[in-house]
């Protein structure tokens, strides 16, 4: 009688501590598919680049010098099969474009190598926007990259507030605001808005990203959790 009792006790107190180690580091994210991890070794190099486009300063932001260089930088990734894509917005500020399903963590680490080198070949520092894209849908501010001017270390901040702006933007310039304005007895709802459509729509797909990785993440828990499930011995 005792014996039924103090198995199944023992068991739990052997489990415990391992679930109480493991469950913690489950729910961290482990890499993905779209994850692009350490890129130091990809080619081209900084040095190829370099050697290609020319240091120096000088020139504007859509000349050849600055074409060639975001081309061989987003090719390292490209070549890699990973979404990244870089393009000069002006002579001190450059946008860096990644797949919505790369974190987060991997995409601060490509600005602030992409500002390294780019300060490096062009000797002058520049501002970096961080988009994500999806298909079919204008890509989406995340973070910005700044230098401050004291001489502090370089920041870059993920902020909520980008996407708000722009949504805000995006409805303001909507081609339906005229009409809306000008027909006070006229329903919104039946008012032409594609550009808000357009971040609905965003909106939405990012939902359901959202509710695929947290499918997945239950789904490698409880693969674990069966991995790790002690024997109960019989009584």
């Amino acid at each position: 009688m005792q014996r039924r009792y103090i198995v199944p006790f023992g068991t739990l107190c052997l489990g415990l501590p391992v679930l109480v180690f493991l469950f913690p580091r489950l729910m961290v994210g482990g890499p993905t598919p779209d994850s692009i991890g350490p890129f130091e070794n990809w080619s081209p190099s900084v040095d190829t680049i370099r050697a290609a486009v020319g240091a120096g300063p000088g020139g504007v932001c859509n000349d050849s010098r600055h074409t060639q260089f975001a081309r061989m930088f987003q090719q390292r990734f490209r070549d890699n099969q990973k979404a990244v894509g870089v393009s000069f917005a002006s002579e001190h500020r450059i946008k860096a474009k990644f797949a919505a399903t790369i974190p987060r963590w991997d995409m601060a680490s490509v600005a602030m190598e992409l500002h390294r080198e780019a300060s490096e070949v062009f000797g002058r520092s520049f501002e970096i926007d961080l988009y994500e894209t999806y298909i079919s849908l204008a890509p989406r501010k995340l973070a910005e990259l700044r230098e401050p001017a004291n001489g502090k270390r370089i920041g870059i901040v993920f902020d909520p507030k980008f996407q708000i702006e722009v949504e805000q933007r995006e409805r303001m310039e909507s081609p339906a605001l005229p009409l809306m304005v000008f027909s006070p007895g006229l329903a919104p709802a039946v008012c032409p808005n594609p550009i808000g459509w357009a971040a609905d729509a965003r909106q939405e797909q990012r939902r359901k990203f959202l509710l695929q990785r947290a499918a997945a993440t239950r789904d490698q828990i409880r693969s674990y959790s069966l991995s790790v499930r002690p024997a109960v011995m019989a009584p």
